[in-house]
């Protein structure tokens, strides 16, 4: 499901194309099919992500933001998360700055001030799949059940905090969030025109 929050690079007619390329999945070997949404406008990261969940309809929703590099096996040890860890609220993994291969995130903490910052620990002696207090929105899954139990994401957030307030409301539920280490992706951090316009307000 691929929704776009009204680009105007061209990206809209590729995907347009995209769609109407798909083929039956009755034909072997099966082919992916995509649905695309295409936003009249530009809504923001909370309501575009709300816009293709509320197509879905697997077990398990999986948000991918288009600015991801996928490491190889990098879904299998979320995918494990859920299985182990029934009160699982999301599941994040390893996120690496695309431009240097540092580590940007193995989950979100709480610094001295009250402020969201992003933990960068991947050493020894941590466990392969660790509870965290939030994640990043830009690599996560949670059970389509308990995205709906949530209400999605708060769209009153304008691109920035929408999912450190998931995390949250999915501990006030009981449900604890994870980082899959094992899990990697690398990431083209905050490349979007504007991220952090609205970071003190959010």
């Amino acid at each position: 499901i691929l929704v776009d929050d009204g680009s105007t690079d061209g990206t809209r007619e590729w995907l347009a194309g995209l769609s109407q390329r798909t083929v039956s999945r009755s034909n072997p070997p099966p082919s992916v099919h995509c649905r695309v949404h295409l936003n009249e406008r530009n809504l923001g990261f909370a309501a575009t992500c709300n816009r293709g969940a509320a197509s879905a309809s697997g077990e398990i929703l999986f948000f991918l933001n288009n600015d991801l590099v996928f490491l190889p096996r990098w879904l299998e040890p979320m995918l494990a998360a859920f299985a182990r860890f029934p009160a699982a609220g999301l599941v994040g993994n390893v996120q690496l700055n695309h431009a240097t291969g540092a580590v940007d995130h193995t989950g979100i903490f709480f610094n001295h001030k009250g402020k969201p910052e992003h933990d960068t620990r991947r050493g020894p002696g941590l466990p392969d799949c660790r509870p965290v207090t939030a994640l990043t929105g830009a690599c996560f899954g949670v059970r389509r059940s308990r995205w709906v139990q949530l209400g999605g994401f708060d769209e009153g957030f304008v691109n920035g905090c929408e999912d450190i307030d998931l995390c949250l409301r999915a501990a006030q539920l009981g449900l604890v969030n994870y980082v899959a280490r094992r899990s990697g992706v690398r990431h083209h951090i905050s490349a979007s025109t504007g991220r952090k316009l609205r970071d003190e307000q959010n």
